[in-house]
């Protein structure tokens, strides 16, 4: 059995709560007291037990993980949630503490070129990006973590798998922990077709056409719904709700969200997908 004192870190900055809320599932009932560092955290997270402390970030992001980790006297594991920038810091981290990240995105985690054009177009976000490549090296301390870091996590075997095929440099670390999960019974679902599409809407990192060419073919063939299961309250997104609305009218309902979506409804329309799209 574990020791009562010991703990474990977990740095959710970047979202992802219903990672989180999982992960807090499978350890409720353990020996371990488990510190949580979130920025927004949904109210699902703030009503656990005394066994889960979540902690509030207040000040700058780096500031608020060092004063995190200087609270945690006992912990010898920290699981940072996501990663996809702070390469030099986290890899800084690594020498003093041990990290585990989970990796969601393969090509952005592990392609040297995060820059590519798509159709001729650099995206503002790519374009930051290879600023910050410029001004903090992030390809160079990102390679330096990677290289060092012996536990990245994929959120299932075929991510993994995928990983593995395309990038072999790092497979020997390659781990499947499959934090997302469901303890609900399946409901019966609705007679809409529904689309359900996790995350927000970002054209540097998605293709939505694909999106739209798929709804010109079956449209008005059978009721359809689509769902952005993620905050959709940028310009962005909002001008290709509006489009989907103007070109397909009552043909399609559109359902989206301007704030973080709370679990209960996350979970609710994933199990209500007949169609889950990562475009």
């Amino acid at each position: 059995m574990q020791n009562s004192n010991q703990e474990i870190g977990i740095i959710a900055l970047d979202s992802h709560f219903e990672i989180v809320s999982n992960i807090l599932d499978i350890l409720s009932g353990s020996q371990l007291t488990i510190h949580v560092l979130v920025s927004n955290p949904p109210d699902n997270l703030l009503s656990r037990g005394d066994q889960i402390k979540i902690v509030r970030s207040s000040l700058h992001r780096h500031q608020s993980i060092l004063h995190f980790l200087g609270n945690l006297k006992n912990s010898t594991k920290i699981l940072v949630v996501t990663i996809y920038k702070d390469y030099r810091f986290y890899y800084n981290l690594s020498k003093s503490y041990s990290l585990s990240f989970i990796v969601h995105n393969i090509h952005y985690t592990f392609a040297d070129n995060r820059y590519k054009k798509r159709q001729g177009v650099i995206h503002l976000d790519h374009l930051k990006l290879l600023i910050r490549d410029i001004l903090f090296r992030d390809s160079h301390y990102k390679k330096k973590l990677l290289d060092s870091s012996s536990n990245l996590h994929f959120l299932s075997l075929s991510t993994l798998n995928y990983a593995k095929a395309n990038y072999s440099n790092w497979k020997s670390k390659f781990k499947v922990l499959p934090y997302i999960f469901t303890l609900d019974k399946i409901p019966q679902k609705s007679s809409c077709y529904t689309i359900v599409i996790p995350g927000g809407v970002n054209a540097a990192n998605r293709e939505h056409d694909y999106l739209k060419k798929w709804l010109s073919q079956v449209s008005g063939t059978t009721p359809i719904r689509v769902v952005f299961l993620g905050k959709s309250s940028s310009r962005q997104c909002q001008n290709l709700i509006s489009d989907l609305i103007d070109t397909y009218q009552n043909q399609v309902e559109i359902i989206s969200f301007k704030q973080y979506v709370d679990q209960p409804i996350y979970d609710h329309w994933i199990s209500q997908a007949d169609l889950l799209l990562s475009p």
